[in-house]
């Protein structure tokens, strides 16, 4: 089975706020399989999609970093992270 997700209704925004609905995505996808692997520790299939997810996620912020700076203060990328507007400061 997939566990690619389809994002909807994103077309008005833009590439930079794609990747960081698709990282906050792969965050709560992640959150909720470790909370399932406590009661299921045994469970390979979702153990396999953790990893998988993990993986995508490490990706992901890595390009988001390359592209647009550092997402938090103990980034690789440290350049931009102070400069780096907060959601709130958008509107």
């Amino acid at each position: 089975e997939s566990y690619k997700f389809i994002l909807e209704n994103i077309d008005d925004l833009t590439e930079e706020e794609q990747l960081m609905k698709l990282l906050d995505i792969y965050s709560f996808c992640r959150i909720e399989l470790t909370l399932y692997l406590c009661t299921h520790p045994e469970c390979d299939k979702v153990i396999d999609m953790l990893k998988k997810i993990n993986n995508e996620k490490k990706n992901l912020k890595e390009l988001i970093e390359q592209k647009y700076g550092a997402l938090c203060s103990s980034s690789t990328v440290f350049d931009g992270y102070y400069e780096r507007k907060m959601p709130w400061e958008e509107q």
